[in-house]
């Protein structure tokens, strides 16, 4: 939470993914608190408890804007999932804007 300002929006999406809605936010400044979040995770050690070891986990980021288009809440979630899939495809741990 530390990472995101008061009117921005963090929610599940789904098992493992989530969606942060930055209003007021242009496409540079949303990229930088990606950037910024992916940077935070990956540093963290998380404890597995089954095992006694410490792990580390990456995370990958999708971006888009409304901005640019009149576009729908479904397509939004569309391309910010395109965003991710290529997030992944390129090596995982990095963030994408589309």
């Amino acid at each position: 939470r530390s990472n995101i300002r008061e009117v921005d929006i963090v929610a599940r999406y789904g098992g493992e993914e989530f969606i942060i809605i930055l209003p007021e936010a242009n496409r540079e400044e949303t990229k930088k608190i990606a950037e910024r979040i992916r940077s935070k995770v990956e540093k963290c050690n998380f404890a597995d408890e089954k095992n006694h070891l410490e792990r580390k986990i990456t995370i990958s980021l999708g971006i888009t804007s409304c901005f640019q288009e009149n576009i729908t809440p479904q397509g939004l979630v569309q391309k910010v999932d395109q965003a991710l899939y290529l997030a992944k495809g390129k090596g995982r741990n990095r963030v994408e804007v589309i």
